[in-house]
């Protein structure tokens, strides 16, 4: 279970010196007890958390040979709708990912803000394709992939606004009115706002999150949950530590 092995990461390598500052701090360990049954119950919930909003596979594959064969330009004014949700997609023999592409992931990102910024609308299912790589990625990747999924982040946060804009006057979307209430995703500290809550066994508005967002169980999300929570014992003076 991916959220089990995020669980046994954290006591790996994930914020050990957190972990290590913690327990030296707290002795007794009750708290992280907490954390993990947090993992379990939202894997009991959810299982693997799997959705079906990504178009065929023969789709993206198509997009993304147009992209490597003919260029950015002529994928995006052909295959964009696809383009969306192929960014982390492996292709080819080598398995590349676009994501990890130092030039063309920032070239296809700005041909989508232009589109946006233009006289084309961006259908919301097709910015949710976006919104799901960012989700997708589970931050054990190379330094390029890293780079650009921080590029994304700042994309997403910077057209959202737009996105609600333009389907002011079509059927509400509940992911995207859930983003925003949650802006906090798209920042450098995403899952501080959960931690404590999360710490006092109340994973309702996590557990909100993951089924109107989307969010997968491999997600980066779940391991800066963890992340968070350790972060929010080191700061707890010894009386609000005893009363979780």
């Amino acid at each position: 279970m991916a959220l089990m092995f995020a669980l046994d990461q954290l006591q790996k390598d994930l914020n050990a010196f957190l972990l290590d500052e913690a327990q030296r701090k707290y002795p007794r360990i009750g708290p992280f007890e907490k954390m993990a049954q947090l993992a379990v119950e939202l894997d009991r919930r959810h299982g693997s958390g799997q959705t079906n909003l990504s178009p065929p596979p023969q789709h993206l594959d198509r997009a993304l040979e147009i992209l490597y064969r003919d260029g950015v330009e002529q994928a995006c004014d052909t295959r964009l709708r696809y383009l969306c949700h192929a960014l982390n997609r492996p292709y080819g023999t080598d398995q590349r990912r676009l994501i990890a592409d130092v030039h063309r992931f920032p070239q296809v990102l700005r041909q989508i803000e232009s589109r946006i910024h233009g006289n084309k609308t961006l259908p919301a299912h097709w910015w949710h394709g976006l919104l799901d790589t960012y989700f997708q990625f589970n931050g054990d990747m190379d330094s390029h992939s890293q780079s650009n999924w921080r590029e994304l982040r700042d994309f997403l946060r910077r057209t959202l606004a737009d996105i609600q804009a333009q389907i002011v006057k079509h059927r509400p979307q509940k992911w995207l009115d859930a983003l925003a209430e949650h802006l906090n995703l798209l920042t450098d500290d995403p899952c501080g706002r959960y931690a404590i809550t999360a710490l006092n066994g109340n994973i309702a508005e996590v557990d909100s999150l993951r089924e109107r967002l989307h969010i997968p169980e491999q997600s980066w999300f779940w391991m800066d949950l963890l992340r968070a929570q350790a972060q929010a014992l080191i700061s707890l003076n010894d009386e609000t530590f005893h009363k979780l």
